[in-house]
């Protein structure tokens, strides 16, 4: 029983950046936090990468696979062409297995401030390609100035929701 948390973008690829924030850098920050509070309520948690290294799509996908986790949740930040936007979402690939704990998680974001956005299905490239039930969230978006206020300063209770969230879907799973 375990999962594979995955910060995304890092090293070359910084993702979105608004002003000096880089999402590289707040997934990185998010992800390790809420590894952390999962681990601490006995789940053993794997990270597709550490620091700000550049990992492959593929690689991501490939990783996941090889320790066969219960769930892969990639982390996100989102970004608008127009800086109006604002909220969380939750994205799984089309009947995935995932549905329900993406619903949770995206209620615990919602329930932080966030607005709700929805959980919506695509075919981001490790959603389709990775083998275990895959959520990616979108945690605010990175030019809105509200949702980053709530990023810095509801991380500490995101992450704690999010990580009983993550425990309870696993046991479950046993």
């Amino acid at each position: 029983m375990c999962i594979v948390l995955d910060y995304g973008h890092g090293g070359r690829d910084v993702g979105a950046i608004f002003e000096r924030r880089k999402e590289s850098e707040d997934t990185y920050r998010f992800g390790k936090m809420l590894a952390q509070k999962v681990k601490n309520l006995q789940v053993p948690v794997y990270e597709t990468r550490t620091g700000n290294a550049f990992v492959s799509l593929r690689q991501r996908v490939a990783f996941s696979d090889s320790k066969k986790p219960l769930y892969f949740i990639s982390i996100h930040r989102n970004a608008s062409s127009t800086h109006k936007a604002c909220g969380a979402e939750t994205f799984i690939y089309p009947n995935s297995r995932a549905v329900d704990l993406a619903e949770t998680l995206q209620r615990e974001l919602v329930a932080s401030g966030f607005r709700h956005r929805g959980v919506k299905c695509a075919s981001y490239y490790v959603l389709k390609h990775t083998k275990a039930p895959a959520i990616l969230l979108e945690v605010g978006f990175i030019d809105c100035a509200e949702d980053n206020r709530l990023f810095d300063r509801q991380m500490d209770s995101v992450t704690t929701q999010l990580a009983i969230q993550i425990a309870y879907a696993c046991t479950k799973k046993i």
